[in-house]
């Protein structure tokens, strides 16, 4: 009688696991990715809003700001909760503040990590024209050059 050999059995007994918790890491890592992204994409459309409203004379109003903060955080989240959400609008300068605790892959159960990070972001209303009259500026100064070197 022919016997079979095992040893391709016993070290797929050892690679399967580690592949698959490599795998399952991975797509942790992304959705933890998604979600600090997606942070930062609700605190910059809150400064941009924030911006619009002071450079159409109206007065920035933070309570305003951070109900409509609160509001883009209650969905789309998949791996963290946002906590400690705060808008502060002092003069010229609307700074958005915004805790971010990543949970573990147990989430369901209720399990999080501790509070990995912190996204602060910031805006000064005169920034942005300021920003566009040196670009204007450069870029003349660069098509003056490349037309002289013609």
């Amino acid at each position: 009688m022919k016997r079979l050999n095992a040893s391709a059995t016993v070290e797929a007994a050892y690679i399967v696991p580690f592949v698959f918790f490599v795998t399952l890491a991975l797509i942790v890592l992304i959705l933890m990715l998604y979600d600090r992204m997606k942070l930062h994409g609700d605190i910059a459309s809150v400064l941009e809003y924030g911006r619009a409203q002071a450079g159409a004379g109206k007065r920035v109003d933070a309570d305003e700001l951070e109900s409509l903060l609160s509001e883009k955080l209650t969905s789309g989240y998949l791996l963290c909760d946002v906590t400690d959400a705060r808008v502060t609008v002092e003069g010229e300068k609307i700074t958005v503040f915004a805790v971010i605790l990543m949970r573990s892959p147990a989430g369901i159960a209720g399990l999080r990590a501790p509070g990995i990070s912190k996204v602060v972001s910031y805006t000064v209303v005169e920034d942005r024209e300021r920003k566009m009259r040196l670009i204007r500026a450069g870029r003349e100064v660069i098509e003056g050059w490349w037309n002289d070197a013609d």
